[in-house]
């Protein structure tokens, strides 16, 4: 096996992306993301994203074994990384294996921003989210077992075509789980914000 391509996960090239009809994207309050591709078969491909302690570290190790055969992931990765000086970098792994690392897929979150990117292979997608979900993402203060997630979303594939796309909260079903309460991790409240207010800048920006 070579060592350096045994980290690359098919199911994120551009070609193969192209036949799932589209994906999930959930968000728990313990710090971790979920991404599942669905495919036609109704058959769902199953990830997890979770950030190590050094991230950056973590995804310094992945770049150094795996850049060579994903020099364009690895680029769009390192761009939003230096233009988002907050943002966390988490490492999607295959459901029940977490050694199963995709080192050609990547969720980053900036609270800064009230965005999460998903980039898988060269395609990037931008989530403009409530400041909560971003928030609690990025603290994992909440309970790592038996709770549901705090943001649940299916994007089809018609709404992107599997291109780089941004999503605003206007295009979700629900801009945070309604039943969620105590939203901010540093200041708990039970206050249920799903109806909270947004403006977009120019830049996309949520404030």
């Amino acid at each position: 096996m070579n060592h350096s391509t045994s980290y690359i996960d098919p199911k994120f090239f551009n070609a193969n992306l192209s036949q799932y009809q589209g994906y999930h994207l959930q968000v728990f309050r313990a710090g971790r993301a979920k991404i599942s591709l669905q495919a036609e078969t109704q058959q769902k491909h199953e990830y997890f994203a979770q950030r190590p302690k050094r991230d950056l570290e973590g995804y310094g190790r992945q770049k150094a074994r795996s850049r060579d055969n994903s020099k364009e992931h690895f680029r769009i990765v390192d761009r939003l990384l230096a233009d988002n000086t907050d943002a966390k970098v988490y490492r999607l792994y295959a459901k029940g294996n977490n050694n199963e690392t995709a080192d050609n897929a990547h969720l980053i979150a900036s609270v800064a921003k009230k965005t999460i990117w998903l980039v898988m292979g060269t395609i990037t997608h931008r989530w403009i989210v409530l400041s909560a979900v971003v928030e609690w993402l990025v603290s994992g203060k909440g309970a790592r077992t038996g709770e549901q997630s705090l943001f649940n979303e299916y994007m089809p594939s018609y709404e992107h075509d599997w291109q780089d796309a941004s999503f605003l909260p206007e295009d979700y079903k629900h801009e945070i789980r309604d039943n969620v309460f105590e939203l901010n991790p540093q200041h708990s409240s039970r206050t249920n914000t799903t109806q909270g207010s947004y403006e977009v800048d120019e830049n996309g920006t949520i404030f």
